[in-house]
């Protein structure tokens, strides 16, 4: 089981995934307006690289929802921007280096951030210094993205510490062994390319179409006409994907059922298999019961359940691509050694070794604090946290047992 987190420039959006399959609703919104149709259960929050820093009329500090963007994006890049930002902080505490371009073309310039966060630490009275400012910023940052996840997961009775965090989007390994550590969330992992697996996933995607025909009714009374209805929605699913050139061995459909207790104004998804019959309504309502004990913690055998909607979930099947092994020349970490920098942990500085990950030998064992750059990405490994790099080129992170 994962919670899925990218984070880029502007916003962080998370998702929970049970037996490797996207949690998904019919109740999403789009600002303030309800979308009704099926959708992957996405989460997004306005905490970004890009995310601006700044006070309130407090003078309390703030981080987002207004962000910097790529133009004129974070003063460190020199294109012209001078508020404060997530990535102007992560500079200033040393977790971005300036050493290598940014996506190999843009050279970061941390004069420039530490003097944007100087900038806020004297209108917020200079009580703070410019690194505890910036961490600061990066700490309320995170805890924008532990609201995300608690959101998915706790608040709709999934415990965090029973899942792998993976963190992907060129902002987001930065930051998630932070989060994890917030959240309890006992593993992460970073797979490779980061900034590029959103990319990738779309390529990997299979197609799907949904068809959902509305049946409100006593479900003891409906089940008699599911099989028919079922029938003819497969039949059309089936169509529309020879149509896309997907053949009967690269189709896949599952039916459901949006129940609900008489009288309730809301309604739960219940896989119900390949076959709907009249028979098969106790397992139908039993299914519904425990789903309803699973999301809101009390269920009521005895009550009458509604049906609402029927639903066809049609795939066409994409091919999936290989995971490709993970080979380096390299036999040694200190071959991977980029440099050694100060890196500020806790209001500390620490000596942190700095690693290249393409040169990262297979299974090599990774301790904090330290960080491992790549093209698209940076990894920060707090102290406590420790990691090694899988036969894939993915890095595994894990809490350090305690001495």
């Amino acid at each position: 089981d994962l919670i899925t987190y990218d984070m880029g420039g502007t916003s962080t959006d998370v998702c929970l995934v049970r037996d490797l399959a996207p949690l998904t609703t019919s109740d999403g919104m789009v600002g303030a307006f309800p979308v009704k149709v099926p959708q992957i259960d996405m989460h997004t929050v306005g905490a970004g690289g890009g995310s601006i820093a700044w006070l309130d009329v407090d003078g309390s500090l703030q981080v987002g929802p207004r962000s910097a963007g790529a133009a004129p994006g974070p003063a460190a890049y020199g294109l012209g921007g001078t508020e404060p930002t997530v990535t102007d902080a992560n500079m200033v505490l040393g977790r971005i280096g300036a050493s290598r371009r940014l996506g190999g073309s843009i050279a970061l310039d941390p004069a420039r951030a530490r003097g944007a966060i100087a900038d806020l630490a004297e209108r917020q009275g200079g009580s703070l210094t410019v690194e505890e400012l910036a961490e600061g910023i990066v700490t309320i940052a995170v805890a924008r993205m532990t609201s995300a996840i608690r959101e998915i997961s706790i608040q709709r009775g999934h415990d965090p510490r029973d899942f792998t965090l993976v963190a992907f989007g060129g902002a987001r390994p930065m930051h998630a062994l932070a989060l994890a550590e917030g959240m309890g969330i006992p593993s992460v992992l970073v797979p490779r390319h980061p900034g590029n697996f959103s990319a990738l996933g779309l390529l990997a995607s299979d197609i799907k179409h949904d068809d959902v025909r509305t049946r409100v009714g006593l479900l003891r009374e409906r089940m008699a006409v599911l099989h028919e209805l079922f029938t003819e929605m497969e039949g059309a699913a089936r169509r529309q994907l020879e149509l896309e050139g997907f053949g009967a061995g690269q189709q896949r459909l599952l039916r459901s059922l949006d129940l609900r207790y008489r009288s309730q104004a809301f309604e739960l998804n219940v896989a119900v298999g390949d076959v709907v019959a009249p028979e098969a309504l106790d397992a139908v309502e039993a299914a519904f019961h425990r789903r309803h004990l699973e999301m809101y913690g009390h269920a009521d055998p005895a009550a009458t359940v509604e049906l609402v909607n029927a639903r066809l979930a049609a795939y066409g099947l994409v091919p999936k691509p290989s995971p490709a092994r993970h080979t380096t020349a390299v036999t040694s970490l200190d071959a991977a050694l980029v440099e050694r920098r100060t890196v500020w942990f806790e209001d500390a500085p620490r000596d942190c070794p700095v690693w290249e990950r393409e040169r990262l030998p297979a299974r090599a064992l990774l301790r904090g604090p330290a960080i491992v750059e790549e093209f698209g990405a940076t990894t920060v490994i707090p102290p406590g946290w420790r990691g090694a790099v899988d036969e894939h080129g993915n890095l595994r992170f894990d809490r350090e047992a305690p001495a």
